[in-house]
């Protein structure tokens, strides 16, 4: 079980005027020049602070001064191509990483599960869980599996935690997403049953910070 921590959703698109970069098939990308990227306003849970205490999710009013910052990662999800990750915030880049599409390492051989990450070797899934619920509702096909787990017990999907926290906040709109956030970890785990689902938000963005 992971310990208590607190985390923040800030969404941000790319100004209009921002320097349009594209991939080797013409197909957008998000930049990471200097002042591309701003806070969206109105709406939304840009600038909440929420804290997981290993049984639920919920809203406090500021972060503990005693906080102490972990990690963030900044997510797009582009129609058709799929997530594009940078481990920053993309309204201050770092000057030495790029947004690179979400890949996945296969660490652990004892139940294959899957690792998120912003630079690992395999663009799909290691095995298709055998509940497909949690493959279907965080991920689009392009990363599904053609091998099925043996049994529910392979085929779990680890990783980068702000990276699931952003999967997870992609399954549902940004107007939905204050409402939805405390029921998707409820009793200790993750819920998997809820029935909203990503939409194509070509320039909706979510960096993630932790602190704990």
């Amino acid at each position: 079980m992971s310990p208590p921590y607190i985390f923040q959703i800030d969404e941000i698109a790319e100004h209009p005027e921002a320097f349009s970069d594209t991939d080797g098939h013409g197909n957008w990308k998000p930049s990471t020049d200097r002042n591309s990227n701003y806070t969206l306003g109105g709406g939304g849970v840009t600038g909440k602070q929420w804290f997981c205490n290993t049984q639920r999710i919920f809203e406090i009013p500021q972060r503990p001064a005693n906080a102490q910052p972990y990690k963030t990662f900044s997510v797009y999800y582009v129609g058709g191509v799929g997530f594009y990750v940078l481990k920053g915030d993309a309204r201050s880049p770092p000057d030495d990483d790029v947004f690179h599409k979400l890949q996945f390492n296969y660490y652990n051989n004892h139940d294959f599960s899957s690792y998120l990450t912003d630079a690992g070797q395999y663009h799909t899934l290691r095995l298709q869980p055998q509940d497909q619920r949690w493959a279907h509702m965080l991920l689009p096909n392009i990363y599904h599996s053609d091998q099925t787990a043996p049994s529910q017990q392979y085929g779990g999907i680890i990783g980068e935690l702000p990276i699931f926290l952003a999967l997870m906040a992609f399954t549902t709109s940004r107007n939905y997403l204050p409402s939805v956030l405390p029921h998707t970890f409820t009793g200790g785990a993750w819920v998997q049953s809820h029935q909203w689902q990503m939409q194509s938000r070509f320039t909706f963005f979510l960096p993630y910070k932790q602190c704990r």
